[in-house]
């Protein structure tokens, strides 16, 4: 059975509500690497420590074997795999932060995946959020 054009831009809605809405981070990047969207603008900036005007540099923020984890993630996610991994980065400050990064293709049927959504969770709420 086919969707019509109607569903597809009801499916297209909904999804775009979910991650707008989604109260974790989630990051939408080009198979490339380009970051294309994100649900909350500056949360990411500010669960490392900078602020918004920042433009984040991966490579430089995550420790070499985090940002090993992180490639390797996204270049098995696009070849259409979804994965998760827990990560530590240090924030701005120095304070580790741990995370769990949930990587997942975006790509219609058997279709070349077209990018990649990145949901962060930072696991410890506690110390994030404490003076």
């Amino acid at each position: 059975m086919k969707a019509n054009k109607n569903t597809e831009s009801n499916l297209l809605h909904s999804y775009s509500a979910l991650a707008a809405y989604h109260p974790n981070i989630i990051i939408l990047f080009s198979p490339n690497g380009e970051i294309i969207s994100k649900n909350h603008s500056d949360d990411i900036n500010e669960l490392l420590g900078y602020s918004p005007n920042n433009k984040l540099d991966f490579k430089e923020i995550f420790s070499k074997h985090a940002y090993r984890t992180f490639e390797s993630a996204f270049k098995r996610t696009l070849k259409g795999k979804s994965e998760s991994h827990e990560i530590e980065i240090n924030h701005k400050d120095s304070e580790i932060l741990y995370l769990n990064t949930t990587f997942i293709p975006i790509k219609e049927g058997k279709n070349a995946v077209e990018g990649v959504y990145l949901i962060i969770i930072l696991l410890n709420k506690k110390a994030y959020n404490s003076p």
